[in-house]
This record gives C-alpha cells, sequence and structure tokens, in this order.
C-alpha cells in the first residue's frame, strides 16, 4: 500500500477499507515519520506535482486529510526534527511553507495553518528557529489582499494554540497589534470572514497569555505590552460586534469576547462598566434573535463574575441595573404554543426536563446563578431581593392576580430561587426568610400554574438550603403547605414539586439528633397525599408519590410497617406493568421502593411477600424483551440488596438464582476509550474551547477535553455498565455482610475481579470495591488459610499505593475506611482462632505477609498525614488570589472561589482509628512502627496547634482530640514500650477535661447546638481510664483530681442531652476502671456506694459500644465474684446480697442487656452467644438469692 492509497482508503465507505488504511498509516508514521511525512508534502499536498487531479471531486478532501495526518505525525513524534536530521528538517519546513503559500482552497489552507502551527511548536520545543515562517507572517500581516490577511491571522491563532507558538509570536506584539486593528477596520472583506478570523486569533492570543505561559521563561516587558495591546482591542472587538449584530457570525463573536473576559479578568479594565451598559441595549430588545441575546448574556456574566468587589462596588449602579434586566428576562419564557408540535406543551413536560433551548428565562436564570458565583455575589444577592421583592409587593391579592401578568412574580421566584441555591445569596436572604415565605405562600395561590410550580421550588430550595433549623421552626406549617398543594393543585407538575420537597424535608430531619418526630405525621402524609396518589394520580404523580413513599420507608423503617400492605401491592402491580410505554421511570421508582419496603416491614412480614417479588424482580433483571428500552439492571440489584438486609440468612434460597446474573455483572470491565478529534469535528471554529464538554447519550458518557493546537482528546465509556458494576460489588458486599460465611465461595471467585478492580480507571468501582474488601474477608472467617491466602491481593500494594498516590478526598471516602474495616475483620478472625485453639491468634498473627503490610501500611500512613499537614498549610490564609499583569490596579483581583470539601479532617481521624485497630491485632509488636512512623505526626497535636495563625480553629480541635486517642490507644494496647508516653499524656488529657456548662440562652440561640469541647472532654475521660488501668503509678498522685473531673463530666446540666451523652458514657467507663484498678486506696466503703450511683443513675452506657462492652463487662465480672464470694480484683465493690436496691438495679441492666435488640452493647458479635450465656446463668443466680 502506497501514501495515495491509503488516502483514499481513509475516504472510502468500506470499512475494511478504513481499517486497513488506518493500520497501515499507524505502523509507518511510527516507523518512519520523516518519510510519511515528505511523502504527504510531495504527494497529495504538492498542487503543481498532481495538477491533474483536481477534477478529482475527493481531491480537496485528500489535501485536508494529508495535512491533518501530518500535524498527527509530527505532534506523535517529539524528536521528528532530531530525526530528521538538519538537512531533511530545512527541506520539511521549506516544502510546508511553499504549500501554504500555493494553496487556494480556504478549508486546506485551514488544516495547512494547522499543521504548520504544530511543525513549529515541535522545532521550537527543540530550541529551533524557523525565520521564514515569521518572514511570511509578517508579509501576510501587511498584505493588501484580504485572503492573505485572513490567512495571517488563522496562522496566529494556531499558533498560539500552542505555548512555544505563542512564545515565538510575543517579541512581534506591535505587529501582532497592527495586524488586528486593520483586520478589525477591514472587517468586512471575505464575507465578514476576515473579522471573524481576529476574533479567533485574538481569544487565543489572550487564552494562552493568562493560561497556558510560563512567566519565568519571557521577557516580562513582551508580556506586558502584549497584555497591553490585546486589551485595548476589547471596547473596538465588542463595538465592532455590536454593529454587525444581524451578521451570521454575530453570536459566534461574542462567545469569543466571552471567552477572552473568561481568560483575562482585566480584558475591558475600566471600560466594563461601559460594556455592561452597552449590553443592556440589547438585552430587553425581542427583536434580536435568541443567539444574539444570549451572546451578549456570556459577555456580561464573564464581566460581572469575573469582577473584584472593589469594582462591584464602586459600579453598584451599573451591577444592579445588569441584575435586575437579568430577573425581568427570567420570566421570558417559551409559550406552549409558539412552535406548535416542535416543544411539547410545559404542562406535559417531565420535572427533570429543562426548559426548551430557545427560552431567554431560563439562560437568564443560568447567568444569574453564575454571577452568584463571584466576589459581587452579595451584592447581585441584595439587588436580586430588592426587585424581587418591589415586583411581589406589586402584586394584587385574591382574583386581582388573574388580570395582572404572570411573567414578573414568576420571574421573581426563579431569581430568589437561584440566590438561595448559592453560598452567599443564602446568607443575604436568611435574615428576611420571613418575608421570602410570605411572598412564597402568597404565591402559591396564583392562578398560573408556573408562578405556583416555581414558588414551591424556591420553598424545596430553601428547605434544602437551610437544613434542619428551618424546617423544625416550620414543620407544621410546611406539611400542610405542601399536603395542601399535592392534594389539590390542579397542576401535576406542581404536585410533584410538592411531593418532592416533603421528601427533601423528611430527609433534612432524620440528620437531625434534635428534630421532632416525624412518625406522628405519617397519617397525614400517606392517607391524604400518598394512597390517593397511587389511586388516581398521573403517571407523573405516581412517580413523585413513590419516590416519596420510599424516602419514609428507608428512613422511618419499622415505624412504617403498617402501611406495608397498601405500599407492597400497589408496587407489585407496577412492576407487572414494567414493559408498558412511558412507565419505565414508574417501574423504577416502585422497585426502589419494594426494597425499603422489605426492609422497613423486617423479615417476618416480608417473607410472605418474598417469593413473588424476587422472582418478578429475577424477570426483570435477566428479561431481553425488545419492547423494553431500560436496563433496569442498577435498580434491581439495588432492590435485591434490601432484600436480603432484610431477610438476612433466610435470603440463601434465592442465591442460586440471582448470583449467576450478579456475579457477571460484578465482573464486567466497563473500558474507557480514549482517542483524538480535530476541532472542527465540533463544528469547526467553535468558540468556547475554555471547558471541557460532557455529553451522555444512549447510556454511554463523552468528554472531550480541548489540548494545544485545536486538538480534542476525547474519553468515552458506558455510563450504565459502570452503574450496573457499582450496584454488582455494593450488592455483593450486602450479600456477605448478611450472610458472612455462607457465600465464602462468592469471596473466592471474585477476589481477583476486586483487587484489580482497587485499581480501576473508574472512581465509582474503585469505590465500590474498597468497600467490598471487608465484607469479603468477612465470608473467610471460618478458613483461615483462604482469609490469609486472599488478605495480599485484597489489602496489598494495591491499597499502599492508593493511600500515597490518590486524591486526598478518595483516601478519605473509601480507602482509610476499607482498611480499618480490613483491621477490623482481621480482629475477628483472631477472636475466633483463640476461642477454637486457646491460643492468641492461633499463629495466624505471624504470618509473613500480615507483617508486612502492616510495616508499610504504617509508612504510607505517616507519608499520609505530611500530603494532609501540607495540604492545611498551604491553605492557611485565606483565599487565593489572580494576579494582575501589566497594570497597578487592583480592581480586578481577588477573585475567591467556593470552598470545596475538606477531607484533611476525617483523615486525620481515621488514621488515628487504624492505629488503634491494628494495636488491638498485633499488640506490642506494633509499638515501633508507631514510634517510628506516627508518634512524630500526632505528638505535636497534642499542645500545637496545626494551624497557628488561626488556634481557633476547628481543625486545631479535632486534630487534638485524634492525638488524645490515638496516644491513649499505643498506652492501653503497646505493653512496656508504650509506656514512656504516659507521663507526659497524663499532663495534657488532665488538662483538657473542662466542662464548661451551655446556658439555656446560648443553645436556643444556636442553629445547631453542639459544644466545641465535648470531643476533647469524651476523648480526655477515655485516656484517664486508659492510665488508671494501664499506668496507675502515673495516676495515682492525681487520682482524686481524676475522679474530681470524671465526677464533673457527670454532673453537668446537659450530660444526658444527646450531644453530651457520649461523653458522659466515657467517664462513666473511665470511673468504673479508676474504682477497679484503686479500690484499696480509695476502700471498699468510699468506692461501694459510687459504683451503686453509676449502676442506678448511668447503667446502661448506650451510646459507645466499645465504653459499653467494657463497662458492662467489669460490672458484671464484680456481680459474678458478689455471687459467688470470690475474691479477686473488684470484688466487693458491688453488693448485690445485702443491697436491695443495687440488686434491683442490676437485674435492670442484666434484662436490658438480654434483649437481642441490645446485644451490641454486651459484646462483639462474634463473642455474643457466651455472654448472653453468662448474663443469663448471673439473672438466675439473683433470682434465687
Amino acid at each position: 500500500m502506497d501514501i495515495s492509497t491509503a488516502l483514499k482508503g481513509y475516504l472510502s465507505t468500506d470499512e475494511t477499507c478504513r481499517t486497513a488504511a488506518l493500520r497501515w498509516f499507524e505502523s509507518q508514521s511510527a516507523a518512519q515519520p520523516v518519510t510519511i511525512a515528505v511523502q504527504l508534502l510531495e504527494g497529495p499536498l504538492n498542487t503543481h506535482a498532481h495538477a491533474g487531479a483536481a477534477s478529482d471531486p475527493q481531491y480537496t478532501a485528500i489535501k485536508a486529510l494529508a495535512a491533518v495526518l501530518l500535524r498527527q505525525i509530527v505532534r506523535k513524534t517529539p524528536d521528528f526534527f532530531t530525526r530528521a536530521g538538519a538537512q531533511e528538517a530545512s527541506s520539511v519546513c521549506a516544502s510546508l511553507l511553499a504549500r501554504l503559500r500555493e494553496e487556494t482552497d480556504p478549508y486546506v489552507k485551514r488544516k495547512l495553518a494547522d499543521a504548520t502551527a504544530q511543525v513549529a511548536a515541535t522545532l521550537f520545543n527543540t530550541h529551533g528557529t524557523w525565520p521564514d515562517l515569521m518572514a511570511l507572517l509578517s508579509q501576510w500581516s501587511s498584505s493588501s489582499s484580504a485572503a492573505e490577511l485572513q490567512a495571517a491571522l488563522t496562522l496566529i491563532q494556531r499558533m498560539a494554540d500552542f505555548k512555544q507558538g505563542f512564545s515565538a509570536l510575543l517579541p512581534h506584539h506591535a505587529g501582532l497589534a497592527a495586524t488586528f486593528q486593520r483586520a478589525l477596520q477591514d472587517g468586512d472583506a471575505q464575507h465578514g470572514k476576515v473579522r471573524l478570523a481576529a476574533f479567533h486569533a485574538i481569544a487565543s492570543c489572550t487564552r494562552m497569555l493568562h493560561m497556558g505561559l510560563d512567566a519565568e521563561k519571557h521577557s516580562q516587558q513582551d508580556r506586558f505590552a502584549t497584555e497591553s495591546a490585546l486589551r485595548s482591542l476589547s471596547q473596538p472587538l465588542l463595538a465592532s460586534t455590536l454593529q454587525q449584530l444581524s451578521h451570521p457570525d454575530a453570536p459566534m463573536m461574542m462567545q469569543l469576547i466571552a471567552d477572552m473576559c473568561e481568560s483575562d479578568s482585566m480584558f475591558f479594565g475600566a471600560s466594563a462598566d461601559e460594556a455592561v451598559k452597552a449590553l443592556l441595549q440589547i438585552l430587553p430588545n425581542k427583536q434580536h434573535t435568541h443567539d444574539v441575546r444570549s451572546g451578549a448574556m456570556e459577555i456580561m456574566v464573564a464581566l460581572l463574575s469575573q469582577a473584584s468587589s472593589k469594582w462591584i462596588k464602586k459600579n453598584g449602579a451599573v451591577v444592579s441595573s445588569a441584575v435586575s434586566c437579568l430577573l425581568a428576562l427570567c420570566g421570558e419564557v417559551t409559550a406552549d404554543d409558539e412552535h406548535g408540535g416542535e416543544h411539547e406543551p410545559w404542562a406535559l413536560r417531565r420535572e427533570d426536563e429543562t426548559e426548551p433551548y430557545d427560552s431567554i428565562g431560563s439562560v437568564a436564570a443560568d447567568a444569574l446563578t453564575r454571577t452568584l458565583t463571584g466576589p459581587g455575589a452579595t451584592l447581585v444577592s441584595e439587588c436580586v431581593l430588592k426587585t424581587a421583592s418591589e415586583i411581589l409587593r406589586s402584586c394584587p391579592s385574591g382574583q386581582g392576580l388573574a388580570t395582572h401578568p404572570w411573567e414578573p412574580p414568576y420571574a421573581a421566584m426563579q431569581a430568589l430561587d437561584c440566590v438561595v441555591n448559592s453560598q452567599a445569596g443564602s446568607k443575604v436572604i436568611k435574615p428576611h426568610l420571613k418575608t421570602v415565605d410570605q411572598y412564597v405562600y402568597a404565591m402559591l395561590r396564583h392562578p398560573h400554574c408556573r408562578v405556583r410550580w416555581a414558588a414551591l421550588g424556591l420553598l424545596g430550595t430553601e428547605i434544602e438550603n437551610y437544613g434542619p433549623s428551618y424546617q423544625r421552626a416550620r414543620l407544621e406549617l410546611l406539611l400542610k403547605t405542601l399536603l395542601t398543594q399535592a392534594q389539590e393543585d390542579p397542576e401535576d407538575r406542581c404536585k410533584c414539586r410538592a411531593l418532592t420537597g416533603l421528601s427533601m424535608m423528611l430527609i433534612g430531619l432524620d440528620e437531625d439528633d434534635d428534630a421532632p418526630n416525624v412518625v406522628p405525621h405519617l397519617d397525614a402524609i400517606v392517607n391524604q397525599a400518598l394512597i390517593p396518589i397511587l389511586a388516581k394520580g398521573t403517571v407523573q404523580v405516581q412517580e413523585a408519590g413513590l419516590a416519596l413513599a420510599a424516602t419514609i420507608a428507608q428512613l422511618v423503617e419499622d415505624d412504617f410497617a403498617p402501611y406495608y400492605p397498601s405500599f407492597m401491592t400497589a408496587a407489585k402491580q407496577i412492576l407487572n406493568q414494567s414493559g408498558v410505554h412511558g412507565k419505565r421511570i414508574l417501574c423504577e421508582t416502585a422497585i426502589e421502593l419494594a426494597g425499603h419496603l422489605a426492609v422497613a416491614a423486617g423479615p417476618e412480614q416480608f417473607s410472605q411477600d418474598a417469593p413473588v417479588l424476587m422472582e418478578a424482580l429475577y424477570s426483570l433483571h435477566t428479561a431481553n424483551d425488545p419492547n423494553r428500552t431500560h436496563n433496569f439492571g442498577p435498580s434491581v440489584l439495588l432492590a435485591f440488596g434490601n432484600i436480603a438486609e432484610s431477610l438476612g440468612e433466610a435470603f440463601e434460597p434465592y442465591l442460586p438464582a440471582i448470583m449467576p446474573s450478579i456475579m457477571a455483572a460484578a465482573k464486567m470491565q466497563p473500558k474507557m476509550l480514549i482517542g483524538e478529534a480535530d476541532e472542527d469535528t465540533s463544528g469547526g471554529d467553535g468558540g468556547g474551547r475554555l471547558g471541557v464538554e460532557v455529553t451522555e447519550s444512549q447510556g454511554r458518557t463523552q468528554l472531550r477535553i480541548p489540548g494545544e493546537g485545536g486538538v480534542f482528546q476525547t474519553v468515552s465509556f458506558s455510563t450504565t455498565e459502570v452503574e450496573e458494576k457499582q450496584t454488582a460489588l455494593a450488592l455483593i458486599k450486602t450479600i456477605a455482610e448478611a450472610m458472612e460465611t455462607k457465600v465464602s465461595g462468592v469471596a473466592k471467585e471474585l477476589a481477583q475481579t476486586v483487587a484489580g478492580d482497587l485499581e480501576s480507571e473508574f472512581s465509582q468501582v474503585r469505590a465500590a470495591a474498597y468497600e467490598c474488601v471487608p465484607a469479603f474477608l468477612s465470608t473467610l472467617l471460618d478458613e483461615p488459610s483462604s482469609f490469609l491466602t486472599l488478605w495480599p491481593a485484597l489489602t496489598g500494594a494495591a491499597t499502599i499505593k492508593a493511600i500515597v498516590n490518590l486524591p486526598l478526598q478518595q483516601v478519605s471516602e473509601y480507602v482509610c475506611k476499607s482498611v480499618n474495616g480490613c483491621m477490623g475483620q482481621l480482629h475477628r478472625l483472631q477472636r475466633r482462632v483463640r476461642r477454637t485453639t486457646g491460643v492468641n491468634g492461633g499463629g495466624v498473627l505471624d504470618a509473613p505477609e500480615l507483617r508486612a503490610f502492616v510495616e508499610q501500611l504504617y509508612g504510607a500512613l505517616a507519608q499520609l498525614m505530611q500530603r494532609v499537614l501540607a495540604r492545611l498549610r498551604s491553605s492557611e490564609g485565606g483565599s487565593s488570589k489572580k494576579a494582575s499583569h501589566g497594570t497597578g490596579s487592583d480592581e480586578w483581583e481577588d477573585v475567591d472561589e467556593d470552598e470545596e470539601e475538606e477531607p484533611e479532617r476525617d483523615i486525620i481521624n481515621t488514621v488515628m482509628q487504624i492505629s488503634g485497630a491494628t494495636f488491638k491485632v498485633f499488640g506490642p509488636s506494633v509499638a515501633p512502627l508507631f514510634h517510628a512512623h506516627l508518634q512524630p505526626v500526632y505528638s505535636p497535636f497534642l499542645t500545637s496547634p496545626i494551624l497557628p495563625a488561626d488556634p481557633h480553629n476547628e481543625t486545631n480541635s479535632l486534630a487534638q482530640v485524634a492525638a488524645i486517642c490515638i496516644f491513649a490507644d499505643a498506652i492501653d494496647l503497646g505493653g512496656p514500650d508504650t509506656q514512656q508516653y504516659a507521663a507526659d499524656f497524663m499532663g495534657v488529657v488532665m488538662g483538657t477535661v473542662v466542662c464548661d456548662a451551655i446556658t439555656d440562652a446560648q443553645r436556643a440561640a444556636d442553629d445547631e447546638p453542639y459544644d466545641e469541647d465535648v470531643l476533647r472532654v469524651q476523648a480526655s475521660a477515655f485516656a484517664i481510664g486508659v492510665l488508671g488501668n494501664r499506668a496507675p503509678q502515673v495516676l495515682q498522685p492525681r487520682l482524686p483530681e481524676a475522679i474530681q473531673k470524671l465526677e464533673a463530666i457527670l454532673a453537668h446540666p446537659h450530660s444526658k442531652t444527646p450531644e453530651r451523652r457520649l461523653a458522659a458514657d466515657c467517664a462513666c467507663c473511665a470511673l468504673i476502671k479508676l474504682y477497679v484498678a484503686f479500690t484499696q486506696q480509695l476502700t471498699v466503703d468510699t468506692v461501694r456506694p459510687a459504683m451503686a450511683r453509676l449502676v442506678a443513675e448511668w447503667l446502661p452506657l448506650t451510646d459507645d459500644d466499645d465504653d459499653a462492652r467494657i463497662a458492662h463487662g467489669a460490672v458484671l465480672s464484680m456481680v459474678e465474684r458478689a455471687v459467688d464470694g470470690s475474691g479477686g480484683e473488684g470484688s466487693g465493690i458491688i453488693d448485690v446480697t445485702t443491697d436491695a436496691h443495687t440488686r434491683k438495679e442490676v437485674c435492670r441492666l442484666l434484662e436490658y442487656l438480654s434483649d437481642k435488640d441490645h446485644s451490641s452493647l454486651l459484646a462483639a458479635k462474634d463473642d455474643l452467644p457466651e455472654a448472653m450465656a453468662r448474663v443469663r446463668g448471673i439473672a438466675n443466680k439473683l433470682t434465687t438469692m
């Protein structure tokens, strides 16, 4: 195959020919890139050598393709000019310039300009020069030919797309400015193509100057001069555009100006206010096209969102006018009947559908939302509140609304929704919530459905953004309002929004410990709204109703059991209609509801429906009905997981039928396809190239990432496959947790798959795999050899690598939690082996793979903590600054961005938990690793803040708590090697047990009432108990003070409130340890009444399983000794023989602990049978006394 045949094969409609041509070209260009490049230049691209080929209808396409392939060769061969040698390199450059000069077809010439820019960038990157190129550029720039001027601008644009190419242009800034000015003046040449080429070139230069250059490699004078020259063009660019609004390219030019403003926040400089005023003349004018008005909005948003706080305040009147204009435009929506059949009527659209693309109202709402992300967000929010209030106050009441235009109140509601949904705006609105709510409730009575719909949207945003404190204060009113709208509003979309608002409210209340119980309101919600909706509602309303029912069932669980029969019957009926057109989402919602109903009802009630429901779900999961256009796989798998959670071991009979399909889904390996695309594949000279484009279609997601030289990297994958695999792994985790050793075969079969998924390209799959690992290990607890065999694959190199290299957010969310869970499973294995062999670990802990993992783990955790500290300290000091180049102005700086979630605190805490779990398993042998890796990191936290510039920062407090806990665990479990920490550690913890009471007034005034010191008090109380138990000689001199401090925690006026009960439980457990350890010093007569009071007033402990088990175990041991009359530690402290009151309280405690619902407070799952037998034995002895 030769080059000519390959090019024709590329363009063939025959897939076989195309594939063969592609493979030939890839192999040849990789093996001999210079030779192929020369053949392209001297072959199809050489017009003179192929003069007769011009009659070929494919000739233009062949030349364009040849230019594209030439560019690809050079781009993929960074050492192209090294391979070529000086003579051949010179020949390639000369031939390319000759082809560029002689080409007359505009499209081919543009492709040749792309190739020239790529060759220049590659050449300059190897320190080469190309004087002839710069001479040609100068010649064309000053030419009287419009075609050559356009070619020069295209070449400038393409060169500016590369750092190296733009660097070569910088010294010629004066010539660039002259060329751009001339192009804008003679813009009508070539039907406006010269002007458009100038816009593209200026946009590329502006973008590269501010986003792509390394400042230290270039002359500051050249940079500032180029920046000044480009900024001087801002007004001519805008004026040129506004004078040609009827030109087809006007929207494109507006988008390019917006891109320039985003690249350079000072692009318009002091004239920015004039630019905004000019745009305000265009926006309200409906005679302009939608694209023109949208383009004007893009420029205005770019200006306002980039402006500094100082500029915003200085130009408050202009900003206010712009905001008022955007608010008014929010009401300019597409009429239902405006386009005939092009758009579905508003009333029939689904809630998840957006306004049609030609709705100015949706564009304006999006523009307002983006404006609220800049430094001027507060002023913008205040302007919206003021303007919206004026509109809403002017609305008549009662029947007068029917004759009053509905668009202004609709726009006001939409604009307020945007404000409340923004970080700065929500703070502005918060003091005025009462007034805003009055507007909302008034608009809910508006006769126009869109106004009511917008009001419900705003109410839902308030519920979501202001959280439990907002909901608590208005619970009755919110319930009444939303239920009324769901029942009585004649518009389906309004009913759906009301039901969605109820869901958000219930979810918010569930997350709040102090929220009122919603269970008393269930009858009203179910009987007044949900049951009527299921009986008579349209499909869309039924979907919202089922979603609300699923939310309630998930939140209240067994309190939803009385309504189980009605909703399970409805769910099964809907599942039988899964193939009916238009009921896909309804069926999905019913599947979700069925799973939550199974958990809510419990195994006894649900077991009757389980066979029928499982059969229906299984048929949906495996059906190949061609009429079904949707894959129900992820939804069904989630339902299987809930059912497995409900039935527990009773789920086993269903495993043979469903596991093959679940295993197949779990073994899927979604592929991430990475490729490249030329810029012209997405619309030629399209603007807006600054961001990543994401498209979703037919179950696939594609990302287009802009790169140098107008080349896009494309990344695509099957969204459906990723979701189904993720859900399958989550289901297997649920099944493994519910059935453990009965499904050990699943873990063995999937171990290698999950091990590979730990390094998956998809973060969702990685997360699901890490969450699976502890559950997999739990299935192997009866098979120590298999457990140890799979341990390296599931927790080895991939995990260590992830801790060190993955982003902190991902390490926090799932990697560290998985490691902690794995150590917990290893501890369970250790206890099981101990019970069966009588040996501590039975040799399991001596396995070399475990020892190697622990050593690597501590090293990785130390590196992780260094990353955390570096991140915290680098971010100390507040907002980031964007430097302003070339001017002394500070009006366009200080661009703050919303804070991202910070995972550092979680990591500091989770690493502490991992260290404690490792000590539990390996005991004193871990002490040297702790001393080498984590002690140096955590020791400073005890006394010094991480962020010294902000000592009251919450991070400092949480770090100190974590340090107290990590050292307490080390002293408790680390043996003699960790006793060295005890003396200094005691001084710290005795100073941190401070109980300052919170007054009722402070509690009432705080939206989220919580004592910031309560965690420190809790940790210090735990630490005092450890010191008394493990280092009594250290604590003994300060024993009275320690007891006094622990008693003070219990005496706190709010000690039994939810936020302080955990600290009280820790203090109670610590006191029991001290009373046992220091009985002789304190005397039995002193300790006995104190213990009787603890048993009567504080036991059982209910807020922390570990403390509860320790305290309850100690009490049981003391009761046993009292009943049996045996001696030993703690004997005589609890009197159940002569003290009837104490005996009664102990019997109460035993009765509580013998209840299976409270078993976790007695012992871990594996130790529970023995513990329950012990409780029953003691209780029997007490009853016979």
